[in-house]
């Protein structure tokens, strides 16, 4: 999928998207980087970073979606897909697919293994790999482990994110859920 040019706005779009405006832009020296290292590494999930977060309490799971949009919306880099044009590597900023969020109920496990099956879910998950034209690159799973019991994993790809601002993500998510679950920081 390749971004062209659109004369009359100076922007450029994806052949595939109808209304979406993407702004293209080189990508950084640490962005150029970790997309020379993903090239080479086809296939393998070298770049995703990750946490997890517990939530205790009643969830409103479409608050929870609403909020995580917000920080989402709030930051651009959350909205941006990386490609090629013209034979170089350029990010493209726009309104990339928001990422959604995945339930996965485990709550009728026995509880014997629930810690088993949550970290083998969790695994999986942080192992998947993401699509760098199209995005989102930001994936959001919901393990719900008993009705007011839950495990929030953010996963994000280094190119969009590293560990000083994977760890303000982190610290934003207590203010966004603070209203309807008690959080606890990852230990």
């Amino acid at each position: 999928m390749r971004a062209q040019a659109n004369p009359s706005r100076g922007s450029f779009a994806r052949e595939t998207a109808t209304e979406e405006e993407l702004y293209c832009s080189p990508m950084s020296s640490g962005q150029l980087q970790v997309w020379f290292v993903e090239q080479l590494a086809k296939g393998i999930a070298v770049n995703n970073l990750f946490f997890g977060v517990h939530l205790d309490g009643d969830l409103n799971l479409e608050v929870l979606d609403l909020s995580l949009k917000v920080v989402v919306d709030r930051h651009e880099a959350f909205r941006t897909t990386f490609d090629t044009l013209d034979g170089e590597p350029v990010q493209l900023i726009g309104r990339a697919r928001l990422p959604t969020i995945a339930l996965i109920d485990l709550s009728g496990r026995p509880p014997s293994d629930l810690a088993h099956e949550a970290y083998a879910v969790a695994r999986r998950e942080v192992n998947d790999l993401f699509d760098l034209t199209r995005g989102p690159l930001v994936r959001l799973v919901l393990l719900r482990l008993a009705p007011q019991n839950h495990i929030m994993l953010a996963i994000l790809h280094h190119i969009i994110c590293d560990g000083w601002s994977l760890g303000l993500f982190a610290m934003s998510l207590p203010r966004v859920t603070q209203p309807f679950a008690t959080v606890q920081a990852p230990r």
